[in-house]
């Protein structure tokens, strides 16, 4: 019972901070989000990506067309022009306000942002003499042969990861602003990922137990992708 009753105060405790979110933040495209929690020293301009997490009321403001908008559960990432820190929630009222104290409706959106960008096809293969052996060309983010086959695949999944943290970022920058259709970023992410399962099924010796089982996670997310739009980093 006493574990029962730790848990259940846990869960209140959440639901209370949730509940509680009380920062406001202009974003880059000129939108305000009201209620939710911007983490401490959070960078503000065009620079960097910021995850702020959203709570039961949490809300979106748009000034120039003075219209509110619902926000996703749990979090949304965006890049920030200002924000403030707060205790107290606010209403409609309130929100439009705080645009006019701090001047927000006459921002100016950065005219530079962030497109999505696929990635990079593989170099194509050039024809080699009759006679010689055809051998698959050995794409740019393919880690040497001459690496130690398990600091290789280190570095490989770690090369793997910093492409899809890239993709996802413009994905998410892409869709605010409107270029892409999230059905669009889908395909981009789910294609990226069978680029780096093909890596490691032809570039890695299968019979190795660590990249048999590389192939098989990267299998689940390519399926995982293709359902919820993510990948497995941005769960985090």
């Amino acid at each position: 019972m006493r574990y029962l009753a730790q848990a259940f105060l846990l869960i209140v405790l959440l639901s209370y901070a949730q509940n509680s979110y009380a920062d406001h933040a202009l974003l880059d495209d000129g939108r305000v989000l009201y209620n939710v929690m911007v983490p401490d020293g959070a960078t503000t301009g065009s620079a960097a990506l910021t995850r702020i997490r959203v709570g039961s009321l949490s809300f979106g403001f748009d000034p120039k067309s003075n219209t509110v908008f619902r926000l996703p559960a749990h979090s949304v990432i965006y890049r920030i022009a200002d924000y403030i820190e707060s205790s107290a929630t606010v209403g409609r009222a309130e929100a439009t306000e705080i645009v006019q104290k701090r001047r927000w409706g006459n921002y100016t959106a950065p005219p530079q942002f962030a497109a999505l960008v696929a990635p990079p096809p593989a170099p194509k293969a050039k024809p080699l003499p009759p006679g010689l052996a055809q051998e698959t060309p050995v794409p740019l983010n393919v880690v040497p042969k001459s690496v130690p086959l398990d600091e290789r695949l280190t570095k490989q999944l770690d090369l793997f990861m910093k492409e899809q943290t890239t993709l996802a970022q413009d994905a998410t920058t892409s869709m605010a602003r409107g270029i892409v259709s999230p059905q669009a970023a889908t395909g981009q992410k789910v294609r990226l990922l069978q680029q780096q399962k093909n890596i490691l099924e032809q570039f890695y010796p299968q019979t190795t137990d660590t990249v048999k089982l590389a192939v098989e996670y990267w299998g689940e997310q390519v399926n995982r992708a293709a359902q919820t739009g993510r990948f497995d980093l941005e769960n985090l």
